[in-house]
């Protein structure tokens, strides 16, 4: 034996050698399955022709769905951001302001509890007389600690001024804040809402067509794929056998290779364990297991050394 060759060499080989004829058998099998119409396969049952055509036709639908679901979806999101772009959503001006105004004292009011901390709210521009007022009559509550009686009164649920605020009608008057606050990002939400509908309804009327060539490859999949699960049940056991009556035929050069190339690699894996036990016999002490072993081969390493 060559030296330089290994006993691990020819198994090395052999097993290459199987992995490519496996390779190669199964591409060819799986050539013909693709390539064999079902409609071949039941020329002599004109009963199940109809429903195998349409099993043979349901991939070429599947593809055409994926198609115009994709064309769909890039014309959706161009025409809805051209029409976000031409006609962008934006808020009335004045609730833009109002909600402004009322986030501010929302805010504001839960950190302000003395004339200190009241007092610069008075300067800030987007206070209305409203609530200037009121701030103004807690200021003055807190200075002089005292209510007049024919002031103590808080119109309109807080639409009007609150004069004299003492603690109970000032935390009535945060809530007034707080729920105003509330009702108004309400409010511009409900707006957002109505643009995203009306957006929704211009999209879709912009895309009718499109929508349609999708409604219709929907349907056709559904079509097919019923045919195909109606195939399977009645004539599942005879497609079966006739295509593997066809992938013996027309894949016999590779089955051929296959059943070779397994042979020789049995043949290989047998020369390689007689070598190792012959060579074991003869001198245990210069016997390389990895001489006889290919790299990652478990199983034959504890045979060997079993």
């Amino acid at each position: 034996m060559d030296p330089a060759v290994l006993p691990r060499d020819p198994l090395t080989e052999a097993r290459s050698r199987l992995e490519r004829a496996r390779a190669a058998l199964e591409s060819a099998r799986e050539h013909v399955r693709q390539s064999t119409p079902r409609t071949d396969l039941l020329a002599d049952r004109p009963d199940l022709l109809p429903v195998a055509g349409l099993s043979d036709d349901h991939p070429r639908r599947q593809a055409e769905l994926a198609r115009v679901v994709d064309e769909y979806q890039r014309a959706y999101d161009k025409t809805r951001r051209d029409r976000e772009s031409l006609d962008p959503f934006t808020i009335p001006p004045e609730l833009g302001k109002q909600i402004e105004l009322y986030h501010f004292l929302h805010i504001e009011m839960k950190n302000s509890a003395s004339e200190a901390q009241l007092i610069p709210m008075l300067e800030d521009s987007r206070l209305d007389e409203l609530n200037k007022d009121n701030i103004k009559d807690r200021i003055e509550f807190l200075r002089s600690n005292c209510v007049p009686l024919e002031l103590l009164h808080f119109n309109n649920c807080f639409g009007g001024r609150v004069a004299g605020c003492d603690q109970a009608r000032w935390d009535r008057y945060i809530e007034f804040v707080r729920e105003r606050y509330r009702c108004l990002k309400q409010e511009s939400e409900g707006l957002r809402e109505e643009y995203k509908r009306q957006l929704e309804e211009y999209v879709q009327a912009a895309l009718s067509e499109t929508r349609s060539r999708v409604d219709d490859a929907r349907r056709a999949v559904a079509e097919s794929s019923d045919a195909c699960k109606h195939l399977l049940e009645e004539a599942g056991d005879l497609l079966e056998e006739r295509m593997g009556l066809l992938l013996a035929e027309r894949t016999r050069s590779q089955q051929a290779e296959f059943d070779s190339a397994l042979s020789a690699c049995k043949d290989a894996r047998d020369q390689c364990i007689s070598q190792f036990r012959t060579q074991l016999d003869q001198n245990n002490s210069t016997v390389q297991f990895e001489d006889f072993i290919p790299d990652g081969d478990h199983i034959l390493r504890g045979e060997l050394e079993y």
